[in-house]
């Protein structure tokens, strides 16, 4: 038995599909078959029970106790490659959105990066749903997303919240108290933050009317010299801006959703010293260094 066959099948039983899981391995479907076929061959039973028509595999009961077993020798191989790297200097690959790693988190970045030096921290940008697999499957050790939900053997905890402001050109017609209703829907530049989100926008900007959709903040300087021009960002995104641009920022005249940000990570699994560094320094900061409302 080789330590690849355990993990074309632990990629098997998460995908519970031979192609998807084969292109998560970078192996062609005929190529991870045989893994598998090589592995119940060498053990004695079959895993996973394949009928014809279906594309989906199920695990047998045993490929179920099976499994079990098979995640602590792929967790014990973390343990033993992150022996290896922590006796010199240790990695940790962190996943978030442009604007949780850029605008809400450039500080602490800059203070963690200069109190260890010994810890090279890999910050990798993404949209949650990436983030999600990419934690799920040892690429990211850690994630940081806006959008919450269950997966199998991923931890979702709720760290911060920001409100949603409005930012504009410094010439705008907007004012601090201006109620949604009164923005009109095709000036917005429009971000689509979280499912409960867009369900609030629907409210008020029904429709599609917005004047451009945007994956990120960054490109609102391309679209901002129109005084008629407005946008809803977090708080630490207006923040950035109105201190580089000269932006205007105003709070709405009727509440508006928050954006959460979660923290995810493996269950069960091995954590490096750096990773529970990080968590602990991150949840100090957000408990007592964040202080942006006076700013706006």
């Amino acid at each position: 038995m080789d330590f690849s066959s355990i993990g074309a099948f632990l990629a098997i039983a998460q995908y519970r599909n031979i192609s998807k899981a084969a292109a998560s391995l970078y192996l062609s479907q005929s190529n991870l078959s045989a893994r598998i076929s090589k592995l119940e061959k060498e053990i004695g039973y079959q895993l996973f029970m394949r009928q014809r028509g279906k594309h989906t595999v199920e695990l047998t009961p045993k490929g179920q106790q099976f499994m079990e077993y098979a995640k602590q020798i792929s967790n014990a191989l973390v343990e033993i490659e992150n022996l290896a790297i922590e006796q010199d200097r240790q990695f940790l690959s962190v996943g978030a959105n442009a604007g949780i790693h850029q605008f809400t988190l450039n500080v602490f970045y800059q203070d963690f990066i200069a109190n260890h030096p010994n810890i090279c921290l890999g910050l990798h940008t993404y949209h949650s749903s990436d983030i999600y697999n990419y934690v799920n499957s040892g690429r990211f050790e850690l994630g940081i997303v806006s959008n919450a939900k269950k997966m199998p053997d991923i931890s979702t905890t709720l760290i911060y919240e920001e409100p949603l402001f409005i930012v504009a050109n410094h010439d705008s017609p907007y004012y601090n108290g201006i109620m949604p209703e009164q923005l009109p829907g095709n000036q917005e530049i429009f971000m689509a933050y979280t499912q409960d989100y867009i369900a609030w926008h629907e409210q008020y900007w029904p429709d599609r009317q917005y004047f451009a959709r945007l994956s990120d903040a960054f490109d609102l300087p391309t679209f901002f010299n129109d005084p008629n021009k407005w946008a809803l960002v977090s708080l630490s995104t207006a923040v950035y801006f109105a201190d580089r641009f000269n932006w205007s920022v105003f709070r709405p005249g009727r509440e508006m959703p928050n954006i959460r940000y979660y923290l995810i990570e493996k269950t069960n699994k091995y954590r490096s010293e750096a990773a529970k560094i990080y968590k602990q320094e991150l949840f100090e900061f957000l408990a007592h260094d964040i202080n942006l409302i006076s700013k706006v």
